[in-house]
Parts: C-alpha cells; structure tokens; sequence
C-alpha cells in the first residue's frame, strides 16, 4: 500500500525525469531538422543511432540530478513554488519546465554539474568544521 508520502516523493521525481528525457528528445530532433547537425558518414549508422538515442538517457538523468539539487536545497525556489494550492508546497508544473531545459540542453549538463560541485565545495569551506567523537560537544 503507498502512502500519501511516496506519493509526495516520487511525483516531482518522475516528472523531472520523464520532462529531461522529453527536452533532451526535442533537442535531438531539433538539431537534426536545423541542418546544424554534424554527421560523419564514415561512422557506422548503428553507432550514430545509439549517440543519438542515448542524448534522451543523458537528459532523464540530468532531470534526476536536477530533483536532487532542489530537493537538498543547493537550487532554491521556494519564492517560486508558493501558492501551488496543492498544499504541498511543490510546484510540478515548475518542476517540469525547469527539468525540461535541463534535459534540453543535455550538452550543458556537465557544466552544470561542474557549477553545483562548485557551489558545494564552497558551502563546506565556508561552514565550521564539525567535530566528532569524544571532542565534540554534548547535546543534551
């Protein structure tokens, strides 16, 4: 039986993985109506095939890793997801949009993975250092 929980939890996580996959989708398709797609012809057409349809793979997984950042709080918008009237406080609509640009531009997402390792090596550089073990402090 599923609870009102795995409900709250899993949602938001298949919209941002099924928005990555259709942005990273169109951007495939898009590229390849552009006339702006490269294609070496010298490459087997079975290995063109599987590049371009692992691209949708890529982007379902940057939905993924984008769910994660908002839902750990590096990526906050809170100010935006107010006044869902689902009383949940999770805007999937929001989720959807933002999971799809990230699955759009699938061949941004190492930089973005780069900018979030940024901003957490920073976050912990500027924390004070926890201490463990017998020198830490009681919490009573």
């Amino acid at each position: 039986m599923r609870s009102q929980q795995d409900d709250e939890t899993g949602r938001p996580l298949l919209v941002c993985l099924l928005a990555g996959l259709v942005g990273a989708t169109v951007s495939v398709m898009w590229r390849m109506s552009s006339g702006k797609l490269m294609v070496d012809y010298e490459v087997p057409s079975v290995t063109l095939r599987f590049l371009g349809g692992f691209r949708p793979i890529i982007g379902s997984v940057s939905g993924m890793v984008l769910y994660i950042l908002l839902t750990i709080g590096l990526i906050n918008l809170t100010g935006l997801s107010a006044g869902t009237g689902q009383g949940t406080g999770v805007n999937l609509n929001l989720y959807f949009a933002i999971a799809f640009l990230a699955g759009f531009s699938e061949r941004l997402a190492p930089d973005m993975l780069d900018e979030a390792a940024r901003r957490f090596v920073r976050h912990e550089q500027d924390s004070p250092p926890r201490r463990h073990g017998r020198d830490a402090p009681d919490r009573a």
